[in-house]
């Protein structure tokens, strides 16, 4: 009887380990899905933007002849291609590979060490 206590007592404290790194887990999970989303939510916002600074610009065009209003164009469609990379392309997948490379890098003691 002795015995089968102690095996009990023995399991839980690793069950209580195991449901712990499975919530630890879906939490993780959550807060990537959650950026992912938010990087969705920014990307159509900068759609919106940039649409309406292509009008603008395209009506300064036509108005003006400068083409000064089409300028902000560029670094829009930058940002709105690094946007897209991260919400929609494999951009986290190549930002948590990296971050995983700069962790084992660190536990060997790598490169930019002091």
């Amino acid at each position: 009887m002795g015995q089968t206590l102690s095996n009990a007592a023995e399991a839980v404290p690793k069950k209580m380990a195991d449901n712990q790194k499975a919530v630890m887990l879906k939490q993780r999970e959550l807060q990537l899905a959650v950026g992912v989303a938010q990087a969705r939510d920014n990307l159509m916002w900068l759609g919106a933007a940039w649409t309406l600074v292509a009008i603008g610009g395209a009506m300064n065009l036509k108005h003006t002849g400068s083409r000064a209003g089409l300028i902000p164009l560029g670094p829009l469609t930058f940002a709105g291609c690094y946007l897209y990379d991260f919400a929609y392309g494999n951009k986290l997948q190549r930002v948590i590979k990296s971050a995983g490379e700069i962790l084992e890098e660190e536990r060997r003691g790598g490169a930019g060490g002091g």
